[in-house]
């Protein structure tokens, strides 16, 4: 099992809820500026377990610039059924002020950086557009300085059974909008579904029909749910509404890059996800969010990609993964925090790279000896 050494804190009080704090070695004082990582759905502390590498390489650095934390919400382990995006927002923004006024000790000049696994993509557009009774204003809203999504997933492309569903499959879905939609509006966010049909779809956990909806969103694209950010079908309407308010213009959250002066975010998706349905072209989604964004003034980094051989939390023991999780992720993602920062990567995060580029040669070199001439061409394409 994973483990890290680091210190929690308790960020909101009334909610119990925590944020760990990786450790960050004999830096002193510590690093001023922190990545604040947002996990999906069944994450806590210590998963998706890269989190622990990138920990690892910001220690590996002579002068360490950047520090480690993940934040906790309502929403984390199983409680994503009975929580919204609305409401990981409100606790994201006391997460960001906890930051900012307790762990930068009122710094003014530390960066804060929010990175997404899966789910928490959507949690950090939500945080970066969505304004209502639950978020609270979006002007009083905490600044950041850079937002990464990585492995962001349609749920609605995920649960909506495709040709290949079995007839049981199937049958689970409609009992499920059947009985959501039957349910009064008044009653939906308290009215769980039952598991049995739900468990299929988007796992062991209890979920309210107020969620499921908002997950499934039957009715998009026409009129999307709130959890409905990711999906190729998306009009260009709604990715101005959400894409185009989080990443475009000079006003808001996110804040500008210093170099280009426009707000830049990094997406990470991952070429080999399990949970992105076939049709799916990733390819061909990162340039319409691309376009969404440049639309509304913004622009995605130039580091933003489809990552070869990673799969959705880029866990794996294999050449292909090793390579896709230590060096194109961590790669990109180094970069883009010396962006936000307007420097270059340090000596020694720049050596810990190099480090791991031949461990990944090493592993290459031994899986090709190890294989037949077909296996080698298809690790080959894979790498």
């Amino acid at each position: 099992m994973p483990s890290a050494t680091g210190t929690l804190h308790t960020y909101h009080p009334t909610r119990g809820l925590l944020l760990f704090e990786h450790a960050h070695g004999h830096a002193s004082p510590p690093p001023p500026n922190i990545l604040l990582f947002v996990g999906g759905m069944f994450d806590n502390f210590l998963s998706p377990n890269y989190t622990l590498s990138l920990a690892q390489l910001f220690r590996s650095s002579e002068r360490p610039k950047w520090r480690l934390a993940h934040i906790q919400l309502s929403s984390a382990m199983r409680g994503f059924g009975i929580s919204s995006l609305s409401r990981d927002a409100q606790e994201l923004n006391l997460g960001v002020k906890f930051v900012r006024e307790h762990l930068l000790a009122g710094n003014s000049s530390g960066k804060v950086v929010l990175m997404g696994h899966s789910t928490g993509t959507q949690d950090l557009i939500s945080y970066c557009y969505l304004n209502n009774k639950t978020t609270g204003p979006l002007a009083e809203r905490a600044k950041v300085d850079g937002i990464i999504l990585q492995a962001a997933v349609s749920d609605r492309d995920t649960a909506t059974p495709g040709p290949d569903a079995s007839a049981e499959r199937r049958l689970r879905w409609t009992q499920c909008l059947d009985l959501a939609r039957s349910t009064p509006d008044a009653e939906k966010r308290t009215t769980v579904l039952p598991m049995h049909l739900t468990n299929s779809i988007f796992g062991p956990a209890p979920l309210s029909v107020e969620r499921f909806l908002s997950l499934a969103s039957p009715d998009s694209p026409e009129r999307p749910g709130e959890d409905d950010l990711l999906s190729g079908d998306a009009s260009e309407e709604w990715l101005k509404k959400t894409w185009g308010v989080a990443f475009g213009g000079s006003e808001g959250v996110f804040q500008p890059m210093p170099k280009s002066r426009k707000k830049e975010p990094l997406i990470l998706l991952s070429g080999n996800d399990e949970h992105v349905p076939g049709h799916v072209d990733q390819n061909k989604l990162l340039e319409k969010w691309r376009e969404a964004v440049e639309k509304a003034g913004g622009a995605l980094h130039s580091e933003s990609q489809v990552i070869a051989g990673a799969v959705h939390d880029v866990s794996g023991d294999d050449a292909a993964s090793f390579r896709a999780r230590e060096l194109a992720l961590r790669w990109a993602v180094v970069l883009y925090l010396a962006g936000v920062l307007g420097e270059e990567i340090d000596d020694g995060t720049d050596r810990a790279l190099e480090e791991a580029e031949e461990q990944w040669k090493t592993m290459q070199n031994a899986g090709q000896q190890q294989s037949t001439p077909t296996e080698k061409e298809d690790l080959a394409s894979k790498i």
